[in-house]
């Protein structure tokens, strides 16, 4: 049996320990790494040597039985994670991480990001600083606001942050021109702002499982918005509740015959 060994950039027989020369796939494959499930507690020193990276996946499988003896908690991220200047990728889900270091946001190159399934409480501040950001994963942590200054994001198509604690957003989300899907269900939103009627290259729309009372008019006739999620809004009063639930175009069907006029 023969494996790769990432540490080393090299092809390793699994019987004889000896190095089996690939050069050509193993120039392929170094730039990739795949640690999921690794029974890590930390990332490796060794990984920081890496320069050349290009994608890093350190996630964690929990819920699945087979990855369960092996999965990664890794608690904390090295200021050293800077020196991977080359990243394009970086996933470190379903781990036990708190805190992302300032070094994060030297990653210029990263297009696409995931922190979900963590313990982060404030939404990360080193992200600001990731210019050619495209898809933001931060589902299911515990972040209760989200930053005005999240707007500098001008390259963003996906930005999850479904299952935390969010009880508004600032209306500068609605600068996010390029956004194409944003899931915001399960928090405790009771309204949204109406300036999320600015995304216009919105396709998708998760605000399921929240506290709304209303939905803005101008965020239901989004012209491109094909998905709108609303159910388990419970409080949901204009449109109603069992409208919702329908689907997008029962909603713009009730605002068309309602209006902004409340229903008796």
């Amino acid at each position: 049996m023969v494996y790769w060994n990432p540490e080393i950039d090299d092809f390793i027989c699994g019987k004889c320990n000896q190095h089996i020369p690939c050069e050509e796939l193993a120039e392929k494959l170094k730039y990739e790494l795949d640690l999921v499930d690794s029974r890590l507690t930390e990332i490796p020193d060794w990984v920081f040597t890496k320069t050349y990276l290009t994608e890093i996946d350190l996630s964690a499988e929990p819920s699945d039985s087979f990855h369960y003896p092996f999965i990664n908690r890794i608690s904390v991220i090295s200021e050293k994670i800077g020196r991977l200047v080359n990243l394009e990728e970086f996933n470190i889900a379903g781990n036990a991480i708190q805190k992302i270091p300032k070094g994060f946001g030297k990653l210029q190159k990263l297009t696409f990001v995931t922190f979900g399934d963590n313990y982060l409480t404030e939404f990360p501040q080193a992200v600001l600083h990731l210019k050619k950001l495209e898809n933001l994963n931060l589902y299911r942590n515990s972040i209760n606001s989200l930053p005005s200054s999240i707007e500098v994001l001008k390259g963003l198509r996906v930005l999850s942050l479904g299952r935390n604690k969010l009880r508004q957003l600032p209306s500068e989300i609605g600068n996010l021109r390029n956004l194409e899907i944003l899931i915001l269900s399960d928090n405790i939103l009771e309204s949204l702002p109406e300036e999320i009627g600015l995304l216009t290259n919105l396709t998708t729309l998760n605000v399921s499982y929240n506290k709304l009372k209303t939905l803005p008019r101008k965020v239901v006739f989004l012209p491109n918005l094909k998905d709108l999620t609303v159910y388990g809004n419970y409080t949901l009063e204009s449109p109603p509740g069992e409208v919702a639930e329908e689907g997008i175009k029962a909603v713009r069907d009730w605002f068309n015959k309602f209006g902004d006029k409340p229903v008796n």
